[in-house]
């Protein structure tokens, strides 16, 4: 343990190298214990890196050397302890990654924090403990109504598009699966967009509350659909990645059940929540941050 300032500068040096070579971490994540020693061994550079990347069974690091430092090859080890299989027995851990919103398909991007996520998952697993993973499927509030609501507008094929609205040619594909559903022009009375000089904001908070109302319960055909079919999307993106979940959690399934706004008023009655530009707050600085 660091006992003086320099000693310190250095560890924290070090713990900030390791946070970022995470992203050596992620090449074999996904792959898991069973598939990840091909990829380990081809990662070594050296006959005895190679050797010992066979033999691997629990923690490597990604070393920089050279002056000024660069990033050098992967350095595999061993568990010091031959206990450490068991070293999370009896424990379980429920681990949530990527959780992207169903309003579009998965980038690049979610699939950095997909392979940061299993290869965690797959470490804690090695030694000992039960994982589940959880991917929280963000299906309420208002990004899914604008998802819902462009949905219908290209299912209506409107020759002006909302500025606030998804564009994406995946929004036409959903559109075509549409069937029995009247169209409407939920577009009159609404306010100016963005383009026009307007307010974008409450241009598509007006085309939602249009499109609810002129629908009435086929509202809600259109938003599972645009849901079901995103979110399969994501789910066959992840599987053949190798990333399997336990469970699929419903933030909706939070609000249904009267949950969600128990914990906000609990949290308001607390003091850990405030108001700010008409939305609540939580007070992480309560809590060091």
């Amino acid at each position: 343990m660091a006992t003086s300032p320099a000693e310190r500068a250095v560890e924290n040096r070090n713990a900030a190298i390791a946070s970022r070579s995470l992203a050596g971490v992620c090449l074999i994540g996904p792959l898991g214990m069973k598939r990840g020693r091909g990829m380990q061994q081809e990662y070594s550079t050296t006959g005895a890196r190679k050797q010992e990347a066979s033999r691997l069974r629990g923690w490597f690091t990604y070393g920089r050397t050279g002056s000024p430092p660069q990033w050098g090859s992967l350095h595999f080890g061993h568990w010091g302890n031959p206990g450490a299989e068991v070293f999370g027995k009896g424990k379980r851990v429920l681990l949530e990654f990527v959780s992207a919103n169903p309003t579009g398909p998965l980038h690049v991007g979610h699939g950095r924090g997909a392979a940061y996520g299993a290869t965690v998952s797959n470490l804690l697993r090695a030694i000992g403990f039960e994982v589940d993973n959880e991917y929280y499927v963000n299906d309420a509030g208002r990004q899914m109504d604008i998802l819902a609501t462009s949905v219908y507008l290209r299912f209506c094929d409107v020759s002006v598009f909302p500025d606030n609205g998804y564009k994406g040619d995946y929004i036409a594909d959903i559109a075509k699966q549409i069937s029995n559903v009247e169209k409407h022009d939920i577009a009159q009375g609404v306010c100016k967009d963005e383009k026009d000089g307007g307010d974008k904001e409450k241009h598509i908070d007006a085309l939602i509350a249009n499109c609810k109302q002129v629908l009435g319960s086929d509202y809600q055909k259109i938003f599972k659909l645009a849901i079901d079919s995103i979110l399969s999307g994501i789910k066959a993106d992840l599987s053949d990645f190798g990333i399997n979940y336990q469970q699929w959690f419903s933030e909706q399934s939070l609000v249904d059940s009267g949950l969600s706004e128990k914990t906000v008023k609990a949290l308001q009655v607390s003091g850990h929540i405030y108001e700010k530009d008409g939305a609540l707050w939580f007070k992480t600085t309560d809590f060091g941050d």
